[in-house]
This record gives C-alpha cells, structure tokens and sequence, in this order.
C-alpha cells in the first residue's frame, strides 16, 4: 500500500479495492483515489503488478470522465478541482473524487457481441461477432458470494421484484433468489435512470475521433449516490472496464486490446507485462486525443 502525506501529515486509509485504495483528505467530504499498479482476473483470484499501468488509467478514466461531465453527465469528479501537487507520494496515478455511497450493481452496455460472452448463455439468439442494432443494456447485482448473478426486475401486481439468476445460465433456468427489500440496490425509477444514463455514455463515448483508432465492444459502468443522494458515476473507465479492437494498417485481424489479454494469458511473462502496458499507453494517448479537446 502506497503512503501519501499532505502538508507532513499521513493519510489514512477509507478503504481499499483490488485496484484502487481512498484516502481520506484532511478537512474535506472528497477522497484521494490511487491506483496501485495490481491488475487482477478470475474475481481477483490472481493478481500481478504492471508498474507504470496505474498512471495510465488515472488518465483514460480522468479524461473521459471530464469529458462526461461537460456533456451533462454527472460524477463523483467534485464540482472545484483540486490541486494534486499538495500531496506527496503519487506520481499521476491519483484523482480527487467527491465521497459517494456506491450501489451494489454493475451496469453492462453491450455494442457487439463476442466469443464466451455471458449473454451469449442467457440468450441463445446471439451469436460472437454480432453487432447490435439496438443496445443491450444488462444489470448484476455485486456479491462477491454469488458471483455477481444477473438482476431481473419482474413486474407483479404488488410491485417490482428483483431477481437474481445465474449469469452464465440460459434465462428462466438458473433462479438463485428474490432480493429482500433492504439488499434492492435501487427502485425501478432509479433503475429506468441509470439505464438511459448508460445509453447517453454509450452515445458520447463513440466518438469519431476515438472511433478511428477501432471499435468499443461492450463496457461496464458504476453508479453511486452523492451526499445530496444524487445518482451519479463512479469508479473508473479504462482498458479493465471495457472492451476494444483496435484497426491495423497493415490488413491484419482486428486485437482486442483490453484486460482480456491477461485473463486469457495462460502463463505471467515479462513480455506480457510489457504487452498490457503498451497496449494501456495506446489506449490512454487514444482516449486523450478523443476526448480531451471534445
């Protein structure tokens, strides 16, 4: 765990994630949140250090999610920027966020569809190589326990109820449980929320300029609630939370560059580490260049 200090004062630890860990600002409702440099698959089964990789993803997930916020999209980035030279102890892998209560779902935004993923099993109409006319837009609920099941909202008479089944079963056959009323992350309006506000991230992160560089396949997204209870975005944007095929001039095959490179990498090299590193250095120069004039 890295120390950062303020004005020769230590800061203490809020918490700490597989990826990144908050620290509290003396004096202030916003968080500090560093990226350590782990990158990690099979639910964090397996984890390895890439150093350098969390400066670039403080900066493709910082530049996107300003450029979210000037496009009406609202996030934890705190309404006055803070100056991040007042700490000690990171080296541009640190962002200054305001303090939100995280809702326990994840949202999926589906552009094309490719080969094992979990939709696939829940819809066998869908084939790997498919590309959406319209958009699907999936919501799991986070239990670690449970494997992150997929959260279906059934209308009944008495109103809503918020199932969970196992994502990587066919719908209608693999029914874990009914949420009680404390565990439902959200209502159904809020839920109506989150997903047109997934749609309009969707929407703005297929830029043209981004676009020219290869394609986004699928994303996920966080959402929490700030001190004033407002639905906002939260967590991070970057190579870990998406997909994308990059083009090459020379005719070759279309390369997923994203973390599926280490989640399928059957053996830790050097060279592989410095493939992810690459690969996250491309991708972050290519979200500056998109979106931070936009």
């Amino acid at each position: 765990m890295i120390s950062i200090f303020h004005k020769r004062t230590q800061l203490s630890v809020l918490k700490t994630g597989k990826k990144y860990t908050l620290y509290e600002i003396p004096c202030s409702t916003n968080l500090l949140m560093v990226d350590g440099d782990g990158i990690t698959k099979g639910d964090g089964a397996e984890e390895i250090e890439i150093p350098g990789i969390g400066i670039w993803r403080t900066l493709m997930s910082s530049v996107t999610f300003h450029y979210l916020e000037s496009k009406g999209v609202r996030t934890h980035l705190p309404k006055t920027a803070q100056d991040l030279s007042i700490f000690e102890g990171i080296n541009g892998n640190a962002v200054v966020i305001s303090e939100c209560t995280p809702i326990l779902m994840e949202v999926v935004v589906r552009l094309q569809i490719v080969e094992g993923s979990s939709c696939i099993k829940r819809n066998q109409t869908l084939v790997p190589g498919q590309r959406l006319q319209e958009l699907i837009v999936e919501f799991y609920y986070k239990s670690d326990k449970e494997k992150d099941p997929f959260l279906v909202v059934v209308d009944i008479e008495n109103g809503p109820r918020f199932e969970l089944h196992d994502a990587k079963k066919k719908l209608g056959t693999g029914f874990i449980r009914v949420l009680s009323l404390k565990e439902i992350p959200c209502s159904r309006e809020e839920m109506d929320y989150i997903r047109e506000q997934a749609l309009k991230i969707s929407e703005l992160l297929n830029n043209p300029i981004l676009k020219k560089y290869g394609e986004l396949v699928d994303f996920k997204l966080e959402f929490g609630r700030d001190i004033c209870g407002k639905i906002v975005l939260i967590d991070a944007f970057t190579l870990d939370e998406c997909r994308f095929v990059c083009y090459f001039a020379t005719g070759e095959p279309m390369q997923d560059i994203s973390k599926e490179v280490f989640r399928k990498a059957k053996k830790v090299t050097p060279e592989l580490k410095k493939e992810i590193l690459g690969n996250y250095k491309w991708f972050a120069e290519a979200v500056q260049e998109a979106f931070a004039t936009a």
